[in-house]
């Protein structure tokens, strides 16, 4: 069995499993969203694993819409088709998800009520594992599809957690990410 050593900590470092929070951009929502228009993106600069979305529609509320949010602007997948991460020590090793993969196997209703939060879970069975990691270097791109007569502010956040796809590597701050200068 590999032993795994300690880690070294620093307090100005971003910690990995912890909960951090991804806004896209307020999007004013249109007449005729079609799911393959891009409304708004989120570059990751770390691994996550996407744990829940949280929505509100505010402003002049009509319509209906629904979401999905994808990896890249490629067209959308709602099965994850990246491949497994072999990097993980003792662990069953999670998808990667490849370009195309969305959070939900399907579009995902909006509550269309002025300042009332929708709460989504990404789903823990199935082909979109909540255990997939979306990699470092991607884009979540948030869809939309909306009907004739949509209207309002939609805000979108997603709840991930940043994850160390190398827990084993002793010594080094690969548990951590530390913003520097050049990085900045």
């Amino acid at each position: 069995m590999p032993v795994i050593q300690a880690k070294r900590r620093r307090a100005q470092s971003l910690g990995y499993n912890s909960w951090i929070v991804l806004p896209f951009d307020t999007a004013a929502l249109s007449a005729s969203e079609v799911a393959t228009t891009v409304v708004s993106r989120i570059p990751l600069l770390l691994n996550v694993k996407i744990i829940g979305v949280s929505v509100v529609v505010s402003g002049t509320v009509a319509g209906t819409a629904s979401l999905n949010i994808n990896l890249g602007t490629t067209t959308p997948n709602p099965i994850v088709t990246g491949t497994p991460d072999q990097t993980q020590v003792g662990v069953a090793p999670a998808n990667v998800a490849a370009a195309g993969s969305s959070v939900f196997a399907a579009n995902q209703a909006i509550t269309m009520t002025a300042d009332a939060v929708t709460n989504l879970y990404t789903a823990n069975s199935g082909t979109n594992l909540f255990d997939v990691i979306w990699p470092a270097g991607g884009e979540l791109t948030l869809r939309l599809v909306t009907n004739g007569s949509a209207t309002g502010n939609l805000k979108v956040l997603v709840w991930a957690v940043p994850v160390d796809i190398n827990p084993g590597t002793p010594e080094q701050d690969a548990n951590r990410f530390i913003p520097n200068a050049s990085q900045l």
